[in-house]
């Protein structure tokens, strides 16, 4: 058993390295080394915090979207006001000589704090324990970990562990974004808004609110996630409705779809009229927001691209991105003979002969794979 959970953890870390310099699009390579994250250290939940250069809270971000609501509620009631009277404020925190706060321990206050009772206690936290991300001396940053009552407080091991991998996560902030091929993208995920005839939401579920807000490129904030009307929207959906409107009403018109590329990935929004016409019925319209996910980032979450040696690794995925070995080898500073080594080596594990079988081989699913074999 102790050997399997070191392998895994030694995987876990490869992955890490390696996300930490392809320059993947954004929410995609977060919800990636989140996944990454919680095999090396068990947790329920993680958020990540932005901040500017005064400590101010500029984006937000948890991997579970059904926890928006507190993450607003946060957001817009608790931080700058109240958050000190449950912990060290992030000034504070930055200015200490700790990268790790175990927050609960931070202060006698925080079982009886406000927010503990308000946001904590509704989504079942109580251990909590965050993490200053700086890049050198440029402060970015918090990640929090966040475990249940049901769970052992944070150890001494899980602090080293998580002190381990802060780096990894610093540089994944920090990589450019890579040009990624869309002809190899493959949706990743999808959500649904209803909105009225002048761009105004009726109704969206959180995961479409992550998806809107991505689509448009705005971070999550208090002042977007207190705005019950999404008056921030309205424009870019306005524009989609008029040319739905047009369709359904027969006239000219462009299809009423909007592609949008930006650091979150590669979005497609579509529109429909719920109705034929109008008339006595409600103006309303439905948004569909679909996320696109990139072929590098699709392989990176394959069991077998994880458990593969690190060049072995970097050599698959420069290779399914359609780079020849001279490529590869240049890439990463090998000679051409070594690249055939481990293109070979391979080819070998994963039991196939050319660049061609290589990512129709790791794309397909794990139970079409065991029958082949």
């Amino acid at each position: 058993m102790a050997n399997t959970t070191a392998l895994k953890q030694s995987a876990g870390l490869a992955t890490l390295r390696q996300l930490s310099v392809l320059g993947l699009p954004e929410p995609m390579l977060r919800d990636t080394y989140v996944n990454v994250i919680r095999r090396l250290i068990s947790c329920d939940t993680i958020t990540l915090m932005l901040i500017d250069g005064n400590c101010n809270l500029t984006e937000a971000w948890v991997n579970q979207s059904e926890l928006l609501p507190l993450l607003g509620q946060y957001l817009q009631h608790f931080y700058d006001s109240k958050e000190a009277d449950a912990y060290v404020p992030f000034g504070k925190f930055f200015r200490g000589p700790s990268r790790i706060d175990l927050m609960h321990r931070s202060s006698v206050n925080f079982l009886a704090s406000e927010m503990y009772n308000e946001i904590c206690r509704k989504a079942d936290f109580r251990y909590l324990i965050r993490c200053a991300l700086k890049n050198g001396p440029i402060k970015q940053g918090c990640i929090v970990f966040f475990r249940s009552h049901q769970d052992n407080d944070f150890t001494a091991a899980d602090i080293r562990r998580i002190a381990e991998i802060l780096p990894y996560l610093t540089h994944t902030l920090n990589a450019p974004v890579a040009n990624q091929e869309a002809a190899n993208d493959t949706e990743s995920s999808e959500g649904l808004l209803i909105c009225g005839g002048k761009g105004t939401v009726e109704y969206i579920h959180p995961q479409a609110r992550i998806l809107l807000h991505n689509a448009i490129g705005m971070p999550l904030s208090g002042t977007t996630l207190s705005d019950t009307c999404y008056r921030w929207a309205a424009p870019l959906l306005k524009a989609l409705v008029s040319e739905a409107r047009k369709l359904a009403d027969g006239k000219a018109g462009a299809v009423p779809v909007i592609e949008r590329n930006n650091r979150y990935g590669r979005f497609v929004m579509r529109v429909w009229r719920m109705s034929a016409a109008a008339g006595s019925s409600p103006d309303l319209y439905t948004v569909s927001i679909r996320r696109y996910i990139p072929l590098t980032l699709q392989l990176l979450q394959n069991p077998e691209v994880q458990a593969l040696p690190a060049r072995e690794k970097q050599v698959c995925l420069l290779l399914s991105q359609g780079m020849g070995v001279k490529e590869v080898a240049q890439r990463i500073g090998i000679t051409p003979n070594t690249a055939i080594s481990y293109t070979r080596a391979l080819y070998q594990r994963l039991g196939i002969n050319s660049r061609q079988e290589l990512s129709p081989r790791l794309l397909k699913p794990a139970s079409m794979v065991t029958a082949a074999g």
